[in-house]
């Protein structure tokens, strides 16, 4: 239906139909058509949605984090997403209903760290303010979620710390880990008779016939594009040092150094509604001790105070920003004077007894002081409105003149450019993006041949495409393909070879308890058996694969030889005969208490989060995802 009225609206037609469905654009937002209607929830986890864009956003840093991910199937690693998704957030509500938090001084000390902002190995704010504003990033949300991260170290050191380790299991952990095993091993190996395979011509035609599927080029297609990018306009604009002053003094409250209150508090718990006026009770006496200079309030605090983040340092708060913190302690905190201290407060962590312990009145700044953020914002508040008064355009623009993008481009003053050929799996520029490879093969836009409809890859990137050339994909001649295939049929007959060795090799060992089964087998003598001697479990003079299956297998009995295999990825046959087990050591040092209590805490935190899960009410939308 839609193709129907693309392909026959024209003139006044297409006209009335651009002004009806402009009245609800203009009522609702044209985002709510093209952007927001498409944010569906995915999932509920008590309660809290969960939308499609925050699973997309996921799976962007999953394939960024993880390379060897990419291969993978949209499908599966949208499910990973949505589990890690779906974990945090039941972290996060558990956290938050602990009332865990991280204060302003930590959340300040751990941006200050991070070498990204720092010039000089110092933390330098108007440089963190560019990087953020480089990668549209608002200060806010960024410095939440640094508080966010802080928060959840501090609940999962509480979960590491409630981690039982006795002494003897400890011991026995030890004991394993230092185990040493004595092993000698022999391989097969397949490149000692791959010259021997041969593979006939018949074989090659007949391999070739049954997998042509295999032997296809890629399907390829060539874009001609229009690319918006709020990037581009930011670094086009050149403003002068007239227009940025005007622009300061008309946005003069947005460059200020703003009021800085910072606080200390004592906080003292309830530990039950029933308690609830013996808090209190103590909370008075403690505020009435300070009150009367019996007792200093950092004194107190570090006596009393139920807050073990801040009451080594005499309850200090830091900086407080009105966003972090309930409306009572908030309240309390923007009402004192420099070096007061409130009466008892009561608040969702107990009794707080709160004081202001230093008072910075907002600043104005200069032009001067202010001139590298001037710039900053002025350019992107130009190019904001450039490229949405183009990203607006596009879509019908496109509409309009839907067999060729240069007039569009010459309406929007921006250059149409040309991709190198893309498949649907991978491509260079635009090609590697897997919007643009989905749109360029759908059935709308490769088979005919119209501008696509605006592609939005991210806020302030935008595109359009249409397919201008195409290349089917051809089966390739056997020709082209018959070493591949040779190296195949090759591999398949070696690695079955070298299995039926491998397999005679392992029965007759079992019987005979010794080497002499390869003479008997023609495969050489005992001089080629490696005589690896004790490893352990990290030594580095064995194969991993050797070690973990060596490890595996069953303590020899007395005056008699273990035997096991293992099949490397390359086709070899490994087998390894195990002669004695000597236990470790159960002495533990610093190192190794450390390690156990690591694998413990891990453990608590894995059950922890099966704990949340089993108890949460999770409700998962498929068809959404």
């Amino acid at each position: 239906m839609l193709q129907s009225i693309h392909d026959k609206a024209k003139g006044w037609v297409a006209y009335l139909i651009i002004f009806l469905i402009s009245i609800p654009f203009a009522l609702f937002g044209i985002n709510s058509y093209l952007g927001g209607g498409s944010d569906k929830i995915v999932a509920k986890v008590n309660g809290e949605e969960i939308k499609s864009s925050v699973i997309d956003n996921e799976l962007l840093q999953l394939k960024q984090q993880f390379a060897q991910l990419s291969a993978m199937d949209d499908n599966a690693l949208k499910q990973i997403a949505l589990d890690r998704v779906v974990s945090r957030t039941l972290l996060e509500q558990e956290i938050k209903k602990q009332g865990y938090r991280g204060s302003t001084n930590e959340v300040l000390k751990e941006i200050s760290q991070i070498e990204l902002f720092q010039r000089d190995g110092k933390f330098d704010a108007t440089l963190y303010k560019q990087v953020l504003a480089a990668n549209r990033r608002n200060e806010a949300i960024f410095e939440q979620s640094i508080r966010s991260e802080i928060a959840q170290r501090q609940f999962q050191n509480l979960v590491s710390m409630t981690a039982l380790i006795p002494k003897s299991e400890a011991e026995q952990y030890q004991v394993l880990k230092t185990q040493k095993r004595n092993i000698e091993v022999f391989t097969i190996k397949t490149a000692d008779y791959k010259e021997q395979i041969q593979v006939s011509d018949a074989e090659i035609k007949d391999y070739y016939e049954k997998n042509k599927s295999r032997f296809m080029t890629a399907e390829q297609v060539k874009l001609a594009y229009i690319e918006l990018k709020l990037s581009d306009f930011a670094k086009s604009i050149n403003p002068s040092d007239e227009e940025l002053k005007s622009y300061y003094e008309a946005n003069k409250d947005r460059y200020v150094i703003s009021e800085k209150r910072y606080a200390s508090h004592i906080v003292i718990e309830i530990p039950s509604e029933d308690k609830a006026a013996e808090a209190k009770q103590k909370a008075d006496k403690l505020f009435a001790e300070i009150e009367s200079g019996t007792r200093s309030f950092e004194e107190v605090a570090k006596a009393e105070s139920a807050d073990t983040v801040s009451k080594d340092n005499g309850g200090d708060l830091g900086i407080i920003t009105a966003s972090d913190w309930d409306k009572s302690f908030n309240d309390t905190v923007f009402s004192l004077k420099e070096g007061e201290v409130s009466e008892p407060v009561k608040t969702p962590a107990g009794y707080e007894i709160i004081k202001l312990t230093k008072l910075e009145p907002a600043v104005q700044k200069s032009f001067e002081e202010a001139k590298a953020d001037v710039d900053n914002d002025y350019r992107n508040e130009q190019a904001t409105e450039m490229f949405q008064n183009k990203d607006d355009e596009l879509p019908t623009l496109a509409y309009e003149n839907e067999n060729d993008l240069a007039p569009v481009a010459d309406a929007l003053h921006v250059e149409r450019q040309v991709s190198d050929w893309i498949s649907r799996n991978q491509g260079s520029g635009i090609g590697a993006l897997p919007q643009v490879r989905e749109m360029a093969f759908s059935d709308e836009v490769k088979l005919t041949g119209k501008n696509s409809e605006k592609i939005d890859i991210e806020d302030g990137h935008s595109l359009v495409i249409r397919v201008i050339e195409q290349k089917p994909a051809e089966q390739k001649p056997l020709a082209d393909v018959k070493e591949e295939i040779v190296a195949a049929l090759k591999d398949q007959a070696v690695r079955k070879k070298v299995m039926k060795l491998g397999e005679s090799l392992l029965a007759k060992l079992k019987t005979t308890q010794n080497w002499s089964a390869l003479t008997d087998l023609s495969l050489g003598d005992e001089s080629k058996v490696e005589k690896t001697g004790n490893i352990t479990r990290k030594s580095r003079n064995a194969n991993k694969q050797v070690i973990a299956t060596a490890f595996a297998m069953n303590k020899p009995a007395t005056g008699k030889i273990e035997y096991s295999n293992v099949i490397m990825p390359n086709g070899d046959y490994t087998v390894i005969a195990l002669k004695a087990v000597q236990a470790g050591e159960a002495k533990l040092d610093n190192n190794a208490l450390s390690t156990y209590e690591q694998y413990i805490a891990s453990r608590e935190q894995v059950a922890l989060l099966q704990a949340l899960r089993e108890e949460a009410e999770v409700e998962i939308y498929p068809e959404n995802l």
